[in-house]
């Protein structure tokens, strides 16, 4: 059906980051532009690169019969040039190269000159009639200021130097003094780049108040294309099949001593022959491991996950699917997984469970997907990052009756298969799985009264801009990371949460989903108190997490997970380990044995119970009330 206004088969000109080299990507609407007909492909893959042409001829705002100097005739220059005779103006190239100017003079200037020619400030007097050129666009990439500084001589009073190249920028204040001189940069192609809800959400600008964007400069340029008003056979030095691209990155380093100015990667596999999935290794012929899909394999996959299921004597990890096809590959041959796939349904079909370590918003879908299917489910917490996404997910679980041992599909003893695996959800809480825990945990046990838990997480800050403190993304730091102590408050209590207090440092401009400093208090259902207190704004050289449990004349304490005291009768014992346990392993070892034994480590309605107590916290927050969960 169609995308966008797009159907499958049809050919498109696509920007930004996802436009790399790979067979199969995924890019988001606002940088794809259709490309006409009559426009060859290889014409087509310099879209971006034009964009960045034309997005410098709006900033300069050029009027019909202007005379325009372009400083550096390359790639982007020499686009320029001809998309300033397109618009109607009179163009003066120079370039520190003899042949620069030759192809220059092919392709649109009026006149040119040498970048070091002693007659240059006459010649471009000569061209204006005496008054300068009204704007000068610098395309030129350069570490000295001599750009800037040229554009300035031989621009005319109140003209406009627009800068697209990188190039220095020690403007002599001079001659922008005295001439009133307009500086402008030209931020790559176009108004919406680097705008997080234009490129990667799809959010639009209105047509009527920005009439150009980055995409509406895409396809401005594949139309120039289409009409000959840019001719880029001229430009395209270089070929390479795409088996070959080494050598156009030498080429591009300097490696190979060549002069280049286009050059072209090449692909012969047609479309139908493209894989969707490599296949590394043939599938052991043991099928009483335990076969796991992993959907998404970030830094934390990495390092705190997979290492332990590839290590994992029962456990063979069959397919993994990524976003990017190359972090794909890398990643299936760095922990030996079978297969590298892009249909992620493929991928859950095949196993007995699934890992699931997107990006937070994605995570419910996938839980839903994988129950579905009737797979053992490990998800990254959180488990969702809204309230409906929360009922979605309960009222899957509540068909499906996962987390309840038999009757959930488990077989009672060694796994022989996929048929013995059934439905069931493990949510990430890795801390209450750690051996400090435990050892308090084991501590309070004699201990039948209520008690007091105290958590303080010095968590540090991360950019107004990473992902986690999206709401819509991850979720806010509250509920993409506080609910790890949310979960650890009720494994030490062993109740569950009553009612919620919460509070936040109200920073100016935040929206409460993304505060990231603020104290949850819990009132437990067996009369147990806890309060977490997480902040952004501490020093980096205290201790990231302290942990405080008080109750039946007993104390314990977690320092970072490095050291426990344990305080009793007067009497203080203590255990320290060289390095932090904050119980990844201990997860994934109790994963893999609740889905043999038909044991789900996390009991349900504590998953369930944990995830409302944060939603419960955030509406706090907005509100001032206390929430009953």
């Amino acid at each position: 059906g169609d995308v966008d206004g797009l159907r499958p088969g049809d050919l498109v000109s696509c920007g930004g980051s996802t436009a790399n080299h790979s067979e199969i990507v995924a890019v988001p609407k606002n940088l794809v532009a259709p490309v006409p007909a009559s426009v060859p492909l290889e014409h087509a893959a310099f879209t971006t690169l034009g964009a960045i042409a034309l997005q410098g001829v709006r900033q300069a705002n050029v009027q019909l019969g202007e005379k325009v100097a372009v400083i550096g005739l390359g790639l982007v220059g020499l686009m320029t040039v001809q998309i300033l005779k397109a618009a109607g103006a009179r163009v003066f190239g120079i370039d520190v190269a003899p042949d620069k100017l030759d192809l220059g003079r092919k392709l649109g200037c009026a006149r040119n000159a040498l970048a070091n020619d002693e007659m240059l400030d006459e010649k471009i007097l000569e061209f204006t009639d005496g008054y300068g050129v009204d704007a000068t666009i610098i395309t030129a990439a350069s570490q000295s200021n001599g750009p800037v500084e040229q554009a300035a001589e031989i621009t005319r009073e109140k003209g406009t130097i627009v800068v697209v190249g990188l190039t220095k920028m020690d403007l002599p204040r001079e001659p922008f003094y005295l001439k009133e001189l307009d500086l402008r940069l030209s931020r790559s192609y176009g108004p919406g780049r680097y705008d997080k809800r234009y490129e990667d959400e799809g959010l639009d600008y209105p047509f009527s108040y920005v009439r150009f964007t980055e995409k509406r400069n895409m396809i401005s340029f594949l139309e120039l294309l289409e009409s000959g008003q840019v001719r880029l056979d001229p430009l395209i030095t270089h070929r390479f099949p795409v088996e070959e691209a080494l050598n156009a990155y030498e080429l591009l380093q300097g490696v190979r001593k060549e002069a280049y100015l286009g050059i072209v990667l090449e692909y012969g596999r047609k479309m139908e022959a493209i894989p969707r999935r490599i296949e590394f290794r043939s599938r052991p012929l043991d099928r009483g491991k335990i076969v796991v899909s992993v959907i998404g394999a970030g830094n934390y996959a990495r390092a705190n996950l997979l290492p332990y299921l590839r290590d994992h004597s029962e456990v063979a990890l069959g397919t993994v699917c990524t976003k990017s096809g190359i972090t794909a590959t890398t990643v299936a041959e760095r922990f030996k997984i079978e297969a590298a796939d892009s249909d992620i349904d493929a991928a859950m079909k095949e196993a007995d469970a699934v890992l699931i370590a997107t990006r937070h918003d994605e995570h419910a879908a996938y839980v839903i997907k994988a129950l579905g299917l009737g797979k053992a489910v490990f998800v990254e917490k959180p488990v969702a990052i809204t309230a409906q996404q929360l009922d979605e997910v309960r009222q899957c679980l509540e068909s499906s009756e996962p987390n309840s041992g038999a009757a959930a599909g488990y077989h009672n003893g060694e796994s022989s298969g996929p048929d013995s695996v059934g439905p069931s959800l493990m949510v990430g809480f890795n801390r209450r799985f750690a051996l400090p825990t435990e050892m308090v945990k084991s501590h309070f046990e004699p201990v039948r009264g209520p008690k007091q838990v105290c958590i303080r997480v010095n968590a540090g800050p991360i950019p107004p801009g990473h992902w986690i403190q999206d709401p819509k993304v991850g979720g806010g730091r509250l509920i993409g990371e506080g609910c790890h102590f949310v979960d650890l408050a009720v494994a030490l209590c062993g109740s569950l949460v009553k009612n919620v207090s919460a509070f936040a440092v109200d920073l100016p401009g935040k929206d409460p989903a993304s505060r990231d400093s603020f104290t949850i208090a819990l009132e437990m259902s067996d009369g147990s108190v806890a309060s977490i207190f997480y902040s952004s704004i501490g020093d980096q050289g205290l201790a990231k997490e302290r942990i405080e449990v008080y109750g039946g004349g007993r104390v314990a304490v977690i320092d970072d997970f490095r050291r426990v005291e344990m305080w009793q009768g007067g009497k203080r014992k203590t255990k320290s380990w060289s390095s932090q346990d904050k119980g990844q392993k201990a997860q994934i070892d109790a994963w893999v044995r609740g889905i043999q034994i038909g044991h789900a480590p996390i009991p349900l309605e504590q998953i369930l119970n944990v995830h409302a107590a944060c939603f419960a916290a955030l509406r706090c927050i907005e509100t001032g009330k206390v929430i009953s969960v």
